[in-house]
């Protein structure tokens, strides 16, 4: 599998500087240019796949995605941000507001109530990774996964079997990409914090 890791566009949080994700922030006008480019490039890229989570700003920045690529996003519910409290958008609430977005995913888990602790989120985080594998290791599918940026430094260092770290090893600009190369019991970072698609004005 050549897996794809797409941080959400900038949020109106991210641009505000807060360093505690207390709701469910939309994208700003800089948060949708940057999906908009990273949708671009997704297209010239050939992914094959793209999933997606259930809150705000990576729901958007999943849709510009899929209008500049054609890619229809899928969710994958326990893809979300670590510490994040219960706004996680419904499944229902997905299908009025973004119905480009599939539903049916294939993911069987159950999700904690929510806030969950550090340790709560890191075995959400790995389960993620586990049925990455499950699906795809034996693959070359280029599967894409819209993300966030604690939840794309723990799931970077668990494929690549490192326990996961009180201080983030994997930074994640704004609609930044990160690159793997997963197969069975190995993986390899192909390409780390890559935003080069962003023009410089745009960038955050």
């Amino acid at each position: 599998m050549r897996l794809c890791l797409i941080r959400h566009g900038e949020s109106e949080e991210n641009a505000a500087g807060a360093q505690i994700r207390a709701g469910d922030p939309p994208l700003t006008e800089r948060g949708h240019r940057q999906a908009r480019h990273t949708g671009q490039r997704i297209a010239a890229e050939g992914l094959e796949l793209l999933y997606c989570g259930p809150l705000l700003r990576n729901l958007q920045t999943a849709a510009h995605i899929y209008e500049a690529s054609g890619i229809q996003p899928t969710l994958l519910p326990p893809v979300f941000e670590v510490g994040a409290n219960p706004n996680l958008w419904s499944p229902r609430d997905i299908a009025k507001q973004f119905p480009m977005i599939r539903l049916e995913n294939g993911w069987r888990g159950r999700l904690r109530s929510l806030p969950e602790t550090f340790e709560e989120a890191c075995e959400r985080v790995r389960g993620i990774e586990r049925w990455l594998r499950q699906q795809y290791e034996d693959t070359d599918t280029r599967v894409g996964l819209v993300t966030h940026g604690t939840l794309a430094d723990l799931l970077i260092s668990y494929c690549l079997n490192m326990k996961p770290g009180a201080h983030a090893r994997f930074s994640s600009a704004n609609c930044a990409v990160h690159y793997l190369d997963v197969r069975p019991n190995v993986a390899k970072l192909l390409r780390l914090n890559d935003f080069c698609h962003i023009p410089e004005g745009d960038r955050s």
